[in-house]
Parts: C-alpha cells; sequence; structure tokens
C-alpha cells in the first residue's frame, strides 16, 4: 500500500492552511488593505504572544486560572479579528479590535485594584492604537472613554465601591505587562 500519496495531500492542505493563516488578507481597497496589514500584524502578535504567556502562566500569574482566562479571552478575541479580516469586514474587526483590547483592560483594571492598578497605563496604547488603526477623530474618542474610566475608577474608589483585588499580578507578569504594552503602541 502506498501511503506517499496520502501524505502528499495532507502535506499540502496543511501548507495551504498555514499559507491562508500567514498570509495578510488581500483586498482591493488601499485604505481597508492597510487597516488589515495592521490588524493581521497585532493579531498575530498578541496570538504569539498569548501562546507564550499560557506556557509560563504559573510564573506569571498567582492564581493560574484567572492567568488561563485572560491570555484565552485575548487569544478568542484576536482569532474572531483575523477572521474578520478575511472575510472582507475589515472596517468591523478594527472596531471590534479596539474597542475589545479596551474592555478587557477596564475588565482587569476593576478586578486587579482599581484606580491603583499597574494595567491602568493601558489605556494610553489602547488610544494610540485607536488613532492610528481607525483613523478620523478616533484617537480623541478613546482619550475621552480612557479619561473617563480614570475619572470613574477613582469615584468608585474614593466611595469604596470598588471590589477586593481578585486579580493579582507578579512582578514577572508586570514587567510583560509593560513591555506588551509598549510593544504593541510602537509596532502599530
Amino acid at each position: 500500500m502506498n501511503t506517499d500519496n496520502h501524505s502528499g495531500k495532507f502535506e499540502k492542505k496543511v501548507a495551504s492552511v498555514f499559507e491562508r493563516y500567514f498570509k495578510v488578507p488581500q483586498i482591493a481597497d488601499p485604505k481597508e488593505y492597510r487597516v488589515a496589514e495592521v490588524l493581521h500584524t497585532l493579531t498575530s502578535i498578541i496570538l504569539l504572544l498569548g501562546l507564550a504567556i499560557i506556557s509560563i502562566t504559573p510564573f506569571v500569574f498567582s492564581n493560574i486560572i484567572n492567568g488561563l482566562s485572560i491570555t484565552g479571552s485575548i487569544i478568542i478575541f484576536a482569532l474572531i479579528v483575523q477572521h474578520l479580516s478575511r472575510r472582507g469586514k475589515v472596517n468591523f474587526a478594527a472596531h471590534l479590535f479596539v474597542y475589545s483590547i479596551w474592555i478587557v483592560d477596564t475588565v482587569i483594571i476593576v478586578l486587579s485594584n482599581g484606580f491603583y492598578s499597574s494595567y491602568l497605563s493601558a489605556y494610553v496604547t489602547i488610544t494610540v492604537m485607536g488613532g492610528l488603526i481607525l483613523a478620523g477623530m478616533s484617537a480623541y474618542h478613546f482619550a475621552g472613554i480612557s479619561t473617563l474610566s480614570v475619572l470613574s475608577l477613582f469615584l468608585l474608589d474614593s466611595l469604596g465601591y470598588m471590589p477586593d483585588p481578585i486579580i493579582a499580578f507578579t512582578p514577572v507578569a508586570l514587567i510583560i505587562i509593560n513591555i506588551i504594552t509598549i510593544f504593541l503602541a510602537a509596532s502599530t
């Protein structure tokens, strides 16, 4: 029995899947192509970093379940954005990308010490990314909602309504978070 024919088909199938995944979506509109290229690059970086963080989760997070759930949710958002971008829904994918990162960041801030969270600096990165990816007045929009979020966190904390920290980051995690934040802003 000749298995070379079957292994050749399998190799072609695997090569086809990898080519579709690693290749930037081809879109006719130059403006949408630029956005799709940036989204593809950023989501690929996020996926790679997410897989790396999953492999070192015990050293990064004090609670492994929280770490895996946070990293897993970010990976799922990145995969959804890539899928939408490949389907030609680049504008929707760009909005979903920036808003989902903002939502995940806000949830992490609330659950990890609120106004005193070390994750608060990620709002600057989100403002830069939102302004560069979505263009127009998006940077002002994200600066405004980030400012309102910080003021809300301060108000909730000063009134005593902020919950006790549920997520605690180790010093290694704080270093990784700051490096990723700077890297994503720079790569955008």
